[in-house]
């Protein structure tokens, strides 16, 4: 029995501070970036005047730091520290970022005058170029206006700043960038290394494919060098080549990045993983080949969604997609929050820790508009700084324990954060901001600067500013706070390299993409890619169980009761703090209280495959042998992608779309399905399935067309027909109050439907479309179905440990027909049969986590193919999370409202009709609302219902019969009738096509 006073009490803490009122005010979030700016300040100010012209600042001793020339081998510091003012370098963008145009002047001049590249030191040429050529480009574009900053935008005076180009500036950073890059690009050169390439003497096997990691800044490449590097190192060079390229017309530099990127790339293993280092002579993986995101290989896939965005050739894109659904399937823990090393041969799981470096992933999520998997990424991660105080280098994810407890003031963590924020603006993000500010200067600031974290638990120090501190770190937190920057205004192909520097090419440089290989690449570009844009971010939704105050607590949002919207309302959201092995203490439990139920459990995720393999076949449940190598007969390419012919044996690799609009196929036998790319199938056997199917429709239309006047009552076999063709169909659910007056919706929602066996629907061989009266008492059982009369809901919240159903109940329902309960937990056929067993019949499942997009479920969940007659003649609806589908409230909020109204009125129920979409089967027409009575009798209002209904399928039929041949194979993306469908998604980038409508499209 529903329990109307709980209802109406939860509904007014709603109302609550905890979750209505924001505490980042705009006052809050200026006073927090001003504090930043002070952090930053107070570590830039005291390098000037304690370390430079050295590389770093020594915060403890308050003295500068260059490369050790007594040990050339302590890479730690001599492969970043190369003698030419590193920190200034490396910061001179931030002072641009954080309008302070006065210091940038001032930093620009002392470059230009003190700074020198001609020393007998050698650096790493990977370090060099982010930290060095990448801010010289950065300050160039700057100081010569090419990145031209709205006015008014914040800093100390806004009077000076509208624009940073310096009017004496002649582009002298851009020469010394030049000289860089000489410099740097001799680390392809062979010739007096004591390394030979290729069999040949000719000058072309001077240079070779990848570039070694060091390089002599005055010298070159010395005999005798390590022929090791890493895949990060030698494949993630391509942003700020390619911008020096472009800036000077020269392409020897972006040639060589890019040879180098594909080189590593082009020696991905079958499963499309990379390993972590690589020798630059015989081009062999180095062992271990443990594949992973953190140091070693994390730049090269930032950098292959960047060079998309920055440069806009599709070739990049490529490369990021199968990366990415590599690291998906393979790298990503089962829980969904870990990603581990593995095997690179074969995907199996081989380390037990994840380094401090890999937390930059969920920002690269959000660039690629994976949020939901940026979300869960970034959650471990902020239990671990919440854990420690900050990250440590390395974590055991098995024993839940630091390995190494340093923390350099790495900027990966408040990275991903400032990106998280930037899409989602939820206040977690603000609130993880400030406490990683009040930790950077209650554990790092020191008296002359900004010290590293050697032990985050004893508060240990190092003598050392690592440069990256002032240049990625702050920055990344001062524009979390400063709303009004230029760059969170910014909707350009403007770019932020690995060391956070600002990169920007105008269309006069985005030039046709350099082409190693004329007969194999394709001039591809972002320009005309259908779907660069990322979905837009929906924040989750919970309802919270009722009747959980405890009799000892005095007030009842002591425990957070209530409806919470945000990222800490999500079901997993105390999964990852278990995760990071976080104990419930005093302080955890001081944040988190707001959100607890103490009848509650936190949910343990189980994440769905991202990769799906599929083996081909033309003969529907028959299986067959895999042909490992289709030939030209079967399978072949053309200009708008690859034409399938014969599909029997043919092994497709089926990804997630990251906009949640069903999958693509990326592989197709051993060929890549690249972005933009269709696969056409014009097997006959494949394509007589679809004709059937479509005589079958046309049979249907035909049939509803001649007896639609005589299909109301009891005499609509042939409408019944037609609607079992479309078996999950877009659904519409009105719900109402009985014994009210007025027979109206107080509240309309759309979701999808599952049928299981028998007619889909009985909407116009039913005897009873809408009845007279919404009294319980007066509406007889019966079985749930599309059509049927309006049955009462049952809002499974009142079991506060079974909200999804995924137990069963132990009294019956007695005066509630349907259950209204959450997605997950459990597979469908279990809620089924618990429903069932309770007495309902029906149930009704809405996503708390999920998008806007209508759901169509598979029929079953995973192996469970021999309990498929357990469903027979079920109906389940499937609604998204709802947060505006009903009448533009949140789904679960319009319902406690409308509980709240039917008890005002004493003892009413809230019922459910579920009704054929007419947005979602006629393009948007409205069935007439059971209340819009005329004149006449309620027979006459049946009527006019239910020919309503019928004309709206009529029409949905019609559309889905449109001739084929007429339209070009382009104007079909939209058309799902015509694509392959799996897990009850369509595959988007598939076409079920005649081979006489492929032939005329292709001009023959």
């Amino acid at each position: 029995m529903v329990h109307l006073a709980g209802w109406v009490y939860t509904v007014l803490l709603l109302l609550t501070p905890t979750a209505s009122i924001s505490i980042f005010t705009s006052d809050k979030k200026i006073q927090l970036r001003e504090r930043t700016r002070e952090l930053f300040n107070h570590g830039y100010y005291n390098y000037l005047d304690h370390g430079f012209p050295f590389d770093e600042l020594k915060p403890l001793s308050c003295k500068g730091r260059g490369p050790n020339a007594a040990d050339p081998a302590n890479g730690a510091f001599n492969d970043v520290c190369g003698d030419y003012s590193l920190t200034l370098v490396d910061v001179i963008d931030t002072l641009a970022i954080m309008g302070n145009r006065t210091a940038f002047e001032q930093g620009v001049r002392t470059i230009i005058q003190t700074v020198s590249f001609d020393k007998s030191n050698k650096i790493q040429v990977f370090e060099s170029t982010i930290r060095i050529l990448g801010s010289l480009l950065s300050a160039h574009q700057f100081a010569s206006g090419d990145i031209p900053l709205p006015k008014h935008h914040s800093s100390v005076d806004r009077a000076q700043d509208e624009d940073f180009k310096l009017d004496w500036y002649k582009g002298e950073l851009l020469d010394m960038a030049v000289d860089l890059g000489d410099r740097l690009v001799k680390a392809w050169e062979r010739s007096g290394t004591g390394f030979s390439v290729g069999k040949g003497r000719g000058k072309e096997n001077m240079w070779g494919d990848l570039p070694f990691a060091r390089v002599n800044l005055k010298k070159g490449v010395v005999k005798g060098e390590t022929t090791a590097t890493c895949t990060a190192g030698a494949g993630s060079l391509i942003l700020e080549f390619a911008t020096l390229s472009r800036l000077t017309g020269d392409p020897r530099y972006e040639t060589q990045a890019k040879k180098a990127f594909f080189t590593i790339w082009e020696r991905r293993s079958e499963v499309g993983l990379l390993g972590n280092g690589i020798d630059v002579g015989s081009l062999e993986w180095i062992p271990p080949l443990i594949s992973h995101i953190g140091a070693g290989t994390d730049s090269f896939f930032e950098y292959a969604l960047k060079a998309w965005i920055l440069l806009g050739e599709q070739s990049y894109l490529d490369v990021f997609e199968e990366s990415y659904g590599a690291i998906m399937r393979y790298v990503r823990g089962e829980e969904g929050f870990w990603f581990r090393g593995v095997s690179m041969h074969t995907g199996e799981r081989i380390g037990l820790t994840v380094d401090s470096l890999a937390a930059f992933f969920p920002g690269l999520q959000v660039l690629a508009g994976d949020l939901n998997g940026a979300i869960k990424s970034h959650l471990a991660y902020w239990n671990l700084w919440r854990r420690y105080g900050g990250i440590p280098e390395s974590f055991n994810v098995v024993e839940k324990k630091a390995d190494d407890l340093g923390y350099p003031i790495r900027p990966e963590f408040v990275e991903s954060n400032y990106f998280l924020y930037r899409a989602t603006k939820d206040e977690l993000y603000l609130e993880i901001g400030e406490r990683i500010l009040n930790d950077l200067i209650s554990k790092a600031k020191v008296r002359c600067g900004i010290a590293s974290v050697k032990n985050l638990i004893t508060g240990e120090l190092t003598d050392r500013m690592e440069s990256f501190a002032l240049s990625e770190t702050i920055k990344y937190l001062y524009l979390l706070f400063d709303e009004d920057n230029f760059v969170n205004k910014d909707h350009s192909n403007m770019v932020f390299t690995t060391e956070g520097h600002l990169l920007y090419l105008d269309a006069s440089r985005l030039l046709p993409p350099i082409r190693l290989n004329e007969k194999t690449d394709t001039k591809r570009s972002r320009l005309s890619h259908p779907e660069s844009t990322c979905p837009v971010y929906r924040s989750p939704r919970l309802l919270y169980n009722p009747y959980s105050i405890n009799s000892k607590r005095e007030r009842a949002d002591d425990y957070g009761i209530g409806l919470l919207g945000g990222i800490k309302g999500r079901s997993d959201y105390d999964f990852a703090r278990h995760l990071a092995g976080l104990t419930i203490n005093r302080a955890i439990r001081r944040q988190d209280l707001p959100f607890w139920n103490p009848h509650l459990m936190c949910e343990t995720p189980k994440e769905e495959p991202y990769m799906i393999d599929v083996l081909f076949t033309a003969d529907m449940g028959s299986s067959n042998e895999e042909d490992l190598q289709p030939n030209s007969e079967k399978l072949f390419k053309n200009d708008q992608g690859w034409i399938l012919r014969n599909t029997t044996g043919v092994r497709a690799q089926v990804t997630k779309r990251l906009d949640g609009k069903g999958y693509d196929v990326t592989k197709i036998g051993h060929h890549r399905v690249k972005s933009g790319e269709k696969l056409f199938i014009t097997d006959i056997n494949l394509n007589k399935h679809y004709d059937d199917n479509q005589k079958q429709i046309d049979q249907a239309a035909e049939e509803l067309a001649l007896n639609r006047q005589n299909s109301l009552f009891g005499q609509g076999q042939s409408f019944s027909n037609a609607l079992q063709i479309e078996r999950n169909p877009t659904v519409q659910l009105k719900f109402y109050i009985s014994n009210r007056s007025q027979k109206e919706a107080v509240g309309v929602a759309r979701g999808g439907a599952a049928t299981f066996g028998g007619l889909i629907s009985p909407c116009l061989s039913s005897s009873f479309i809408f009845s007279d009266t919404t009294d319980p008492e007066r509406i007889q059982p019966t079985k749930f179905n599309i059509c049927s009369p309006p049955l009462p809901i049952h809002l499974a919240s009142s079991y506060p440990l079974n909200l999804d159903l995924c137990s069963p109940i132990v009294s019956q329902i007695e005066d509630a027909h349907l259950l209204l309960v959450r997605r997950g937990g459990c597979t469908f056929l279990q809620k089924v049969l618990n429903a069932k067993a309770a007495g309902a019949s029906g149930i009704i499942i809405w996503d708390p986590a999920g998008g806007e997009q209508i759901i169509q479920p598979s029929s079953l969940g995973e192996g469970e193919e021999e309990d498929e007659s357990l469903l027979e003649g079920e109906v389940a609806i499937f609604l998204p999370e709802g947060r505006k589908m009903v009448n533009g409230l949140a789904l679960e909020k319009k319902l406690l409202e409308i509980q709240a109204e039917a008890n005002e009125g004493g003892s009413r129920s809230l019922l459910v009709e579920v009704l054929l979409d007419p947005e979602g089967v006629s393009g948007g027409e409205d069935i007439p609302k059971p209340s819009d009575r005329g004149s006449g009798s309620i027979e006459q209002d049946k009527k006019r219902t239910a020919q309503s209904q019928a004309a709206a399928v009529s029409e949905a039929i019609a559309r889905r019969i449109k001739n084929l041949s007429s339209q070009s194979i382009l104007s079909q993306e939209e058309d799902l009738s015509r694509v392959l469908w799996i897990n009850d998604a369509p595959v988007r980038n598939t076409i079920v096509i005649g081979q006489d409508v492929l032939d005329r499209n292709r001009g023959g």
